[in-house]
């Protein structure tokens, strides 16, 4: 994500803005300011849990976190890719301000952040905070440059590792605390990414499952046998049982960290972030992967736990790209106010309306014969899809919540109305990215993974 030498002019600045403010192991409890944990799981849809009205048990601790939480019943990823996600919840920036709009480029090519921008990391390690980054898969490793600002950071040896993994190591970096010493950890759980593991053991269904499954595809309009690009062709009951068991899985990890977190009293001064960085095809509009503009790729799960604040379910449209502003309204730092001026995105608390309008878009993978650009724009319960030069699709989801029925036909006025935002939206981001670029004497150069990278890359279906 973040080129060393791309953020050489910013680490230049905040070096004038670190302090002393560490707290001390003695320090008094009304110093102490709050810890940060902010867990994303990878592809995880939000319909897939029982707090989100799922049919199947996949979700037991979460649901019990979402008892105590915020939860955002209408979160949308701003691209169904996990390296750009999480680009834009660590910065608070949509993708083309951040400079990332895929995993990888085709040919193995890195995308290079645009310079300017500052990192969650960077700016709490620069309060003091003790930091650490847990990663589970390849398209977050330190090569992506997503490490910036960590002073801790664990990456798998292969190309992913199964969430018991990470979470130990999360774990025994949680002991090593001294107390009062705030702290911001990121734990990044990749199971629900296919390919999946068997998980023999896991069992969260029930005698009714195949038809109430069946309902729920039916419902959506989801196809029953598709090809995945690697050729094979798969039964999608098959595919949401095997993605499902690996939603629990993560869960009972989730589970043990939560309770570590407990058990050394650090639960009560703990901001806790739970977000999924973007859903899963899973057959509805044809598709078994992400990447894709269906609502289905961008609902994601988001909970948000602040000591203090009353559990709430908020229906609000909201983006990833808010999930930052809000949390910095709960800290008071001044070093963070960087990050407060840098956001894209609103504090939700402060401001419980949201955006006037969400901003989504395809992944893109600079290649030609992949789909080319399109952008989504939700607003007023309404989804405009565009596509440069293309088509326009228009969904009423009041209506029309799974997006099956295409009425931009018969409301020409609307569609251009929010055709023209949308495009406003997209002028105002590039230039944005633009104006970051300004005063930069050189911008990092751009080059490719080595050779180990794209080999686990590519086994994970990224690089063709």
């Amino acid at each position: 994500m973040i080129a060393p030498r791309g953020w050489c002019l910013f680490l230049a600045a905040s070096s004038m803005l670190l302090t002393s403010c560490s707290v001390e192991n003695n320090a008094h409890p009304a110093d102490i300011r709050p810890d940060v944990l902010l867990v994303t799981i990878d592809t995880l849809r939000a319909d897939h849990l029982g707090c989100y009205g799922y049919f199947r048990n996949t979700s037991p601790r979460i649901d019990a976190l979402a008892r105590e939480s915020l939860l955002f019943e209408n979160a949308y990823t701003p691209i169904a890719t996990t390296l750009p996600a999480h680009a834009t919840m660590l910065t608070g920036v949509y993708p083309h301000e951040h400079g990332i709009l895929a995993n990888v480029k085709h040919g193995g090519a890195r995308f290079i952040q645009t310079p300017g921008l500052q990192s969650l990391a960077q700016g709490l390690s620069s309060a003091g905070y003790r930091s650490a980054a847990l990663v589970s898969a390849a398209p977050l490793k330190r090569a992506t440059g997503i490490a910036a600002g960590f002073g801790f950071f664990r990456e798998p040896e292969r190309h992913s590792r199964p969430a018991d993994e990470t979470v130990q190591d999360a774990l025994a970096w949680l002991d090593t605390l001294k107390p009062g010493q705030s702290f911001f950890l990121w734990v990044h759980l990749y199971d629900p990414h296919w390919p999946y593991a068997s998980h023999e053991g896991l069992e969260f269904r029930e005698a009714s499952d195949a038809a109430t499954l069946a309902a729920f595809l039916e419902e959506r309009k989801a196809g029953s046998r598709l090809k995945r690009r690697a050729g094979s062709v798969v039964q999608v009951v098959d595919e949401i049982t095997g993605y499902d068991r690996e939603i629990r899985f993560a869960d009972e990890q989730l589970g043990l960290l939560l309770d570590h977190l407990e058990a050394i009293r650090r639960d009560s001064r703990t901001i806790l972030i739970l977000a999924g960085d973007h859903g899963e095809g899973l057959g509805q509009h044809g598709e078994l992967g992400h990447g894709c503009i269906h609502g289905e790729q961008l609902h994601v799960p988001l909970l948000m736990r602040f000591p203090g604040q009353a559990p709430r379910r908020i229906e609000t449209r909201i983006s990833l790209s808010d999930l930052l502003p809000t949390l910095l309204g709960r800290l008071h730092s001044p070093e963070l106010e960087t990050l407060r001026q840098q956001a894209s995105g609103v504090d939700l608390l402060e401001h419980p309306e949201g955006q006037d309008a969400l901003f989504a878009q395809r992944t893109a993978r600079d290649r030609e014969d992949l789909h080319p650009f399109a952008y989504v724009l939700y607003r007023h319960g309404l989804k405009l899809e565009y596509e440069p030069g293309g088509e326009e699709r228009l969904f009423d989801l009041a209506i029309d919540p799974w997006e099956l029925r295409d009425v931009a036909a018969d409301h020409p006025d609307q569609v251009a109305e929010l055709r023209q935002l949308l495009l406003a939206k997209l002028g105002a981001q590039l230039e944005r990215a633009r104006v970051l670029r300004e005063g930069v004497e050189e911008l990092p150069a751009e080059d490719s993974f080595d050779e180990d990278m794209l080999r686990q890359l590519r086994s994970l279906g990224y690089v063709e």
